[in-house]
């Protein structure tokens, strides 16, 4: 007689992966496209070029796309379509392309989409297909009139201030030198948790007495003016709202003295009662410790300046933290097994620390999670340590009966081909499956643990490209006492994998100083033939935009999704759980989406009589060839500028891609910067300042330099400042001008001279002179009966600009 058993795999015996993270780009996909779009600066004025740039790929990396046809399509603030530009893409599968704004253009985020066009076929129901899309800003900058400066009282403060008597002092200074007296000054103050940081102690932990409940909250506040040397004291009144440990947050506005335009800072600081704080630090990942190797923390306490002290009569305790499952009665009625943490103090010293940073060692006999706490005499606890220690023996912990394993990695990147090493924690022993899975099983490796906590090793694919995924199932020991739990158990984990060969390395080389006006050369190399866009920007404009590098890898290596099913049989070999488990209770939950933010955006209407602007000072290279042999481009530097220039490249190879980074101080003989109104009327009267600094060296150095102002356009002198005048080598002078617009519209100009024996520096300011009225349009309209009539037209118009 021959037997024969056939367990059957159904539908309903797959493995449920929704509570992990598993979503991403699926293998059917792989030849799909995805594209990666970056400007050099992320924001423009109205009427200035907007350069982009890109790179495209399959989502494999593979095939050739140059001469592909693409569609670069532009939005407008306003969300009307700004451009369509049909693209073919360059030799691997990039883009250049510069943009034209008008004068008129909507300010706020424009956006600019990449995608394949809509096929010509009439008949084809396919749309255009969406590659990637970059957003930036379009905005009209104004110069400030005003500075200010902000400083808290009483004096500075390397930790936390004391919430009693604290003020914040206000400096108010016009642009041209003097103090900017009887002004307003309006203040905003927000107060809000914080957890303690300090420059002093970077990467340290610093912890906290009490678990205070503060609700963020902002404290209305009274304008203050300033004196006669444009000083402000505001008075913060915190008795009533100091906690543990608060976030001060203060905003300030210093307005002009008859208008509603103003000059912002803010400032924040920590407050707290607290006498001292105690911190940690560890140069070891704590979240998974090996027993085979000591740990020790290092431990301070610090003062409210942020330098050690010493402390006496502190309580330190260690706590293990267990997990048990306590039969409990459901909403239904129904009894089911819950987890629930349990925590138990299994050592108390009485301790002292030192006024300097000592040392902690860290048990690691047992497995599990542990945290040592260092208390007070009241039982407040100052600082908390919390360490896992991965090891083989029975961890106290018992999952959830969901059947779900705890996996933790080191804290790390792993390579291909490297041995990945993990600790797993289950809730009952046995065997299983480890495996490396991403649309298949990349790597399998059977397993067994006769204890709930261990540590598992897989090598790692060769060919691993773009990340995976580590999916541990495990059935339970028949002999486990764990009956009660469901027999089979399983967790997935994303492999953090490094980039490795995707990403290279591009270096940039560059004068480090150069004079305004002179040649500025930018060498690159890229270890791979391959293509690169360069930029160099003004860093000015890069702070207000706070534009950051960009990333193509992210967006062109995006997390795999997990494509493997897992069937298990172990309601078919293992009965009696399908009984036990009918008195377990069923939930669910979702979540909700909120509704979008509009963004606001503003108009600017057309004006004739416009101010002359300087160019940005800004390079872009487009696409250029780059390989291992050193190149040169080269970008005038305009004449008036001085600052720093931020210098970016992103080099493209086939099967690679890099970003690099340089910079470069632009600085000549003298620094001129010239402040005037964006605009004046016929007949007004203003001052024009000039800051003038003198960066003579060597055997050029003087004290004695000339300073002239000559005008252009509607714009006269009334009273001018000595034009020689006397700066230190190193310092700089303010030079104040009364002038008067007078009746000639249009552009005016102030041109500002620094000279001293061959040393010279020319600066600049435009500003518009324009009527004291709003442009306006008549129309006059009515009928005639002959073949001809004539219409006079006697309105009054200003010739410049006028159309009739």
């Amino acid at each position: 007689m021959i037997w024969r058993l056939f367990l059957g795999l159904k539908a309903n015996g797959i493995l449920n992966t929704s509570r992990f993270d598993v979503g991403g780009v699926s293998y059917s996909e792989k030849t799909s496209l995805a594209a990666s779009l970056f400007t050099e600066r992320g924001i423009y004025r109205p009427g200035e070029p907007i350069h982009v740039g890109g790179i495209v790929r399959q989502r494999d990396w593979a095939g050739d796309l140059t001469g592909l046809p693409v569609e670069l399509t532009v939005f407008n603030a306003k969300g009307d379509l700004a451009g369509r530009y049909p693209l073919n893409l360059e030799k691997g599968g990039v883009f250049s392309q510069t943009i034209p704004t008008a004068e008129t253009a909507p300010t706020g985020p424009w956006r600019m989409q990449l995608q394949r066009p809509k096929p010509e076929d009439p008949k084809s129901r396919q749309g255009a297909l969406y590659l990637g899309a970059v957003i930036v800003r379009v905005e009209e900058f104004q110069p400030d009139r005003q500075k200010i400066r902000a400083e808290f009282q009483p004096g500075k403060s390397g930790g936390w201030r004391s919430p009693d008597d604290l003020k914040v002092s206000v400096q108010l200074d016009t642009l041209f030198g003097i103090p900017a007296a009887k002004r307003r000054v309006a203040a905003k103050l927000r107060l809000s948790p914080a957890n303690p940081y300090f420059s002093a102690w970077p990467g340290w932990t610093f912890g906290m007495s009490g678990a205070d409940r503060f609700a963020s909250k902002e404290i209305p506040m009274a304008d203050a003016r300033t004196d006669e040397n444009g000083k402000a004291i505001l008075p913060l009144n915190l008795d009533a709202h100091a906690a543990s440990m608060l976030r001060a947050r203060i905003e300030l506005e210093g307005f002009e003295a008859d208008g509603g335009r103003g000059v912002r800072t803010e400032l924040s600081t920590l407050i707290s009662r607290q006498s001292y704080l105690i911190g940690h630090k560890s140069e070891q990942y704590l979240g998974y410790l090996d027993e085979r190797d000591p740990v020790s923390v290092d431990l301070v306490a610090i003062g409210p300046d942020s330098k050690p002290i010493a402390v006496k009569d502190l309580m330190r305790v260690l706590i293990q933290t267990k997990h048990v499952s306590v039969l409990t009665k459901q909403r239904n009625g129904s009894l089911a097994y819950v987890s629930q943490p349990r925590e138990e103090a299994i050592e108390s010293v009485v301790v002292a620390l030192p006024a300097k940073v000592g040392k902690l060692s860290l048990p690691l006999e047992s497995p599990g999670k542990f945290r040592y706490e260092f208390r007070n005499a009241a039982g407040q606890t100052l600082c908390s340590i919390p360490f896992f220690v991965a090891r083989k023996g029975n961890a106290s912990k018992n999952l959830e009966r969901s059947g779900e394993l705890e996996i933790k990695f080191p804290n790390k990147k792993w390579l291909p081909g490297e041995e990945l090493e993990f600790s797993l924690t289950t809730p009952f022993t046995g065997a299983g499956l480890i495996t490396i899975e991403k649309d298949t099983v990349l790597k399998q490796m059977w397993f067994q643990c006769d204890s709930k906590s261990s540590v598992q090793k897989i090598r790692l694919p060769k060919n691993l490209d773009g990340g995976a995924y580590l999916h541990v199932v495990m059935a339970r020991s028949l002999d486990s006492p764990d009956v009660f739990l469901n027999p089979l158990a399983s967790g997935i984990m994303p492999i953090p994998a490094a980039r490795g060969s995707r990403e290279m390395a591009v270096t940039l080389d560059t004068r480090d100083r150069l004079r305004p006006g002179e040649r500025l050369a930018i060498g690159f190399t890229a270890p791979k033939e391959g293509s690169v866009a360069i930029w160099a920007v003004d860093e000015g404009i890069h702070l207000v935009s706070k534009y950051q590098a960009p990333d193509p890898l992210g967006r062109l290596l995006p997390s795999a999704a997990l494509e493997v099913k897992t069937y298990q049989l172990m309601d078919v070999l293992m009965p009696e759980f399908s009984l036990l488990r009918k008195a377990m209770a069923i939930g669910g939950g979702g979540d909700g989406g909120g509704p979008g933010v509009s963004i606001p955006t503003l108009q600017l209407g057309l004006n004739p009589f416009k101010r002359r602007r300087d160019a940005p000072v800004v390079f872009w290279s487009g696409f250029v060839p780059c390989g291992p042999e050193r190149k040169e481009i080269f970008y005038e530097v305009p004449e008036h500028f001085a600052g720093r220039l931020k210098i970016m490249a992103v080099a493209v190879a086939p099967d690679s891609i890099g970003v690099g980074e340089e910079e470069a101080i632009v600085k000549g003989d003298f620094v001129l910067s010239a402040t005037t109104p964006l605009f004046v009327v016929p007949g007004d009267e203003f001052v024009a300042s000039v800051t003038v600094a003198n960066q003579l060296e060597g055997a050029a150095i003087t004290d004695q330099v000339a300073v002239r102002i000559e005008t252009q356009g509607g714009v006269e002198i009334i009273e001018s400042a000595p034009e020689a005048q006397t700066i230190p080598a190193g310092k700089e002078v303010t030079l104040t001008y009364r002038c008067r617009a007078t009746a000639q519209l249009g552009n005016a100009e102030l041109k500002f001279t620094a000279a001293s024996g061959e040393s010279r520096q020319v600066s600049r300011s435009s500003f518009s002179v324009r009527p004291g009225v709003a442009r306006a349009a008549k129309v006059q309209s009515g009928w005639f009966r002959n073949g001809s009539h004539d219409v006079p037209v006697n309105h009054a118009m200003f010739r410049e600009f006028a159309e009739r």
